[in-house]
């Protein structure tokens, strides 16, 4: 199976890059170059047999994910905006340096923010930063991708789990996510709401932080969680958070939205379309892709789910080192070196956090409470 032989690889290439970045300060950045094409070849080798024989292992079928949209009333952000945004969804991988906004990336930023306050929910290893912009009337919320073994549980956690009446399904492990750090950040935004009215709130992230994003925006607008605000939502390297029913309800939104694709970037084509048919949904991405193909920065059609010409006509030979470097922000330069911070939840009187959050499912509450308690072995009583 494609990811049994692959997660074991792909971790221990990224558990070298901290044995590199190390030695890097939290003040400036540079670039770890810890990849090269070599080490591409040598993972993709581990499946070659599986790309031969399985086509569509990543983006098919294609009468699914190059399906006509249903709505597609997305609009585009600026190519400047889409780089700004990057370097929040890189600072999230710096050390504890981010705790005063001085790691590498946030002098990108720090200089126009009022105020912000960083969440973290420990069991599932997620984290996320919101940051006030007086002076531009913006909140910036950004969700860090995979670092933890237990990003690794929720990323490869393929279920679809329902979220509306609607017939929308989303990827359970990135649902669940999320929802271990939404209400407080939900709660966050709500105070620099109150502090800034008609502050128009920005979601960006990468990798698992940019499904995480794409969720946010969803929960956000659907339940209407602060009624006339503005959103825009930018993420990297973001594998498929929904079904069919999720994309459309995304790309009827008005609001400014792209999906940056790095190159052969493999994750962006994570999960397989074909994958989740197993259990009755195919996930397809939303919005409008933007695809950074060398020295060319490519707006893709949006009158289809995901346009052939871009970052699919790549496959099915993606690359893991294209995930790791977006504009001129390389991730390798703090990821996995991310040191614990303390959770700071601030209570504010008054204020009632959505009833959305569910009950974790049986299942995998017997899974956390068993790696908890017991490491793999405490596994075995919940899988029988």
């Amino acid at each position: 199976m494609f990811f049994k032989n692959f997660a074991p690889v792909f971790t221990l290439a990224l558990t070298s890059t901290l044995l590199f970045v190390g030695s890097t300060t939290g003040q400036s950045c540079g670039r770890a170059d810890v990849f090269t094409r070599s080490d591409d070849e040598l993972i993709l080798a581990q499946f070659s047999e599986l790309l031969d024989n399985n086509p569509v292992i990543f983006d098919g079928p294609v009468s699914v994910s190059e399906a006509p949209t249903q709505t597609t009333r997305t609009t585009p952000l600026t190519i400047e905006d889409l780089e700004y945004y990057t370097y929040f969804s890189a600072s999230m991988y710096c050390p504890t340096s981010l705790k005063t906004l001085s790691c590498c990336y946030c002098g990108e930023f720090n200089a126009t923010v009022t105020d912000f306050q960083i969440f973290e929910n420990e069991l599932y290893g997620t984290k996320a930063l919101v940051t006030l912009h007086s002076s531009k009337s913006e909140i910036v919320v950004s969700f860090r991708g995979t670092v933890t073994f237990m990003n690794f549980i929720m990323d490869f956690t393929l279920l679809p789990t329902g979220v509306s009446n609607g017939g929308i399904q989303v990827h359970l492990g990135f649902f669940l996510s999320l929802m271990s750090v939404y209400n407080p950040v939900v709660k966050q935004v709500g105070m620099y709401l109150a502090r800034n009215p008609g502050s128009r709130i920005v979601v960006n992230g990468h990798s698992l932080g940019g499904a995480m994003a794409s969720l946010f925006v969803y929960f956000m607008t659907s339940l209407n969680q602060f009624p006339f605000t503005n959103y825009a939502l930018v993420t990297s390297g973001q594998p498929r958070a929904g079904n069919v029913a999720y994309a459309d309800y995304m790309n009827f939104l008005n609001i400014p939205m792209n999906r940056v694709v790095a190159r052969a970037d493999i994750v962006a084509h994570l999960f397989p379309v074909s994958v989740p048919l197993l259990f009755g949904e195919y996930y397809v991405h939303h919005g409008q892709e933007v695809w950074i193909n060398g020295e060319e920065i490519n707006f893709c059609s949006k009158r289809v789910y995901e346009d052939p010409n871009c970052s699919n006509s790549l496959g099915p030979v993606y690359s893991v080192l294209d995930h790791l470097q977006y504009f001129d922000a390389d991730l390798t330069v703090c990821y996995l070196v991310e040191g614990w911070l303390e959770i700071d939840l601030v209570t504010v009187e008054g204020f009632t956090p959505t009833n959305f959050l569910p009950p974790m499912p049986t299942v995998m509450r017997g899974i956390l409470v068993g790696l908890v308690q017991g490491g793999y072995q405490g596994l075995l009583p919940v899988l029988g």
